[in-house]
């Protein structure tokens, strides 16, 4: 007699995969507003000065768009990055410090940049 196995056996979670998936499509969706404002301001101020474009920049109407586009896209790519590193990674050590490599490099970028943006936003 044969045995079927288990679909379940090795499955995480499945209310945390589910936060996961609408997490990632969640960011996904807010990202596409704040993609088009990003990619209308880099053709807007094409060819403009460096002071221009650090003047715009320093507007809150602006500045405070492209934080968010750098915190929810910097938080994007990390849940896509984990979701890749959990299906092709096998070894259970270099899985976990793969993750957390991520994730560190994902919080220290999105800190450089949100410093950088706020700086130039508050003149610091």
């Amino acid at each position: 007699m044969r045995i079927l196995p288990n679909p379940l056996q090795g499955a995480t979670n499945r209310t945390s995969d589910t936060k996961h998936w609408l997490r990632q499509r969640l960011t996904a969706a807010m990202l596409v507003p704040l993609s088009i404002l990003f990619a209308t301001l880099v053709i807007w101020l094409t060819g403009e000065s460096h002071s221009t474009v650090t003047s715009k920049l320093r507007t809150p109407i602006v500045g405070i768009p492209m934080l968010f586009l750098i915190i929810l896209g910097l938080y994007h790519f990390k849940l896509g990055m984990q979701v890749i590193l959990e299906d092709y990674i096998h070894t259970d050590w270099l899985k976990t410090t793969s993750v957390s490599a991520v994730t560190l490099i994902s919080i220290a970028l999105a800190f450089g940049c949100a410093l950088s943006l706020l700086s130039l936003m508050f003149e610091l």
